[in-house]
C-alpha cells in the first residue's frame, strides 16, 4: 500500500483504435508513485477557455456583419457566391528574402492568394506551405503596408511560420 499522493499534469496521449492507453504529464514528478500500476484515479478536469473563445468566435461571426464581409462569410458557410478577384500588381519575382526560391505550385498559390480575399493552402509534409504563406504574407505587406492576419491549424505551424516571416 502506497502513501496517498497527487499531482497536477496534462493529457499528451488519448487512447485510439490501437490502444487504451492514457499518457499524463506531470508538471513535477517529485514523489509520485511510478511503480503504482493499478488501483489508482485519475480526474480529468476540463478546461473550457479555448472552447469558449470558440464559441465566442462563432457566436459573433454569426451576428456581426462588420467581423467579416458577406463574400467570406457566405463562402466559408458553402453558399454559391461569384468569385471575386482583387485587381492587384503582380511582382514580377515571387520570392521573399532569406526563404528559398519558390516552385511552379508555390508561385502558383502565391499568385491565387494575392487575387482573392479567402485562399487556402494544404498539401503533405515538406511540401513548402510555410515557405509559400510566409512569401505571401512579405508580398501582402509590400503592397498593402498594413498588419496581415495569419492562421494555421496548430501551435507549431504558428510558430514555424513566424520563424520564417
Amino acid at each position: 500500500m502506497h502513501k496517498p499522493w497527487s499531482g497536477v499534469g496534462h493529457v499528451i496521449k488519448i487512447p485510439d483504435n490501437y490502444g487504451e492507453e492514457v499518457g499524463i504529464e506531470l508538471k513535477t514528478s517529485s514523489g509520485a508513485p511510478t511503480e503504482c500500476t493499478s488501483n489508482f484515479v485519475v480526474d480529468f478536469i476540463w478546461k473550457s477557455t479555448s472552447f469558449d473563445r470558440m464559441q465566442y468566435a462563432l457566436r459573433k461571426f454569426a451576428v456581426d456583419d462588420v467581423s467579416v464581409s458577406g463574400y467570406i462569410y457566405h463562402r466559408l458557410l458553402g453558399h454559391d457566391v461569384d468569385e471575386l478577384l482583387f485587381r492587384v500588381h503582380l511582382p514580377k519575382h515571387f520570392s521573399a528574402p532569406n526563404l528559398p526560391d519558390l516552385n511552379r505550385s508555390q508561385v502558383y498559390a502565391v499568385k491565387h492568394a494575392l487575387q482573392r480575399p479567402l485562399s487556402l493552402i494544404q498539401g503533405p509534409p515538406g511540401t513548402g506551405k510555410t515557405v509559400t504563406s510566409a512569401t505571401i504574407v512579405f508580398q501582402l505587406v509590400k503592397q498593402n503596408g498594413g498588419p496581415v492576419l495569419v492562421c494555421a491549424p496548430s501551435n507549431i505551424a504558428v510558430d514555424q511560420l513566424t520563424e520564417k516571416i
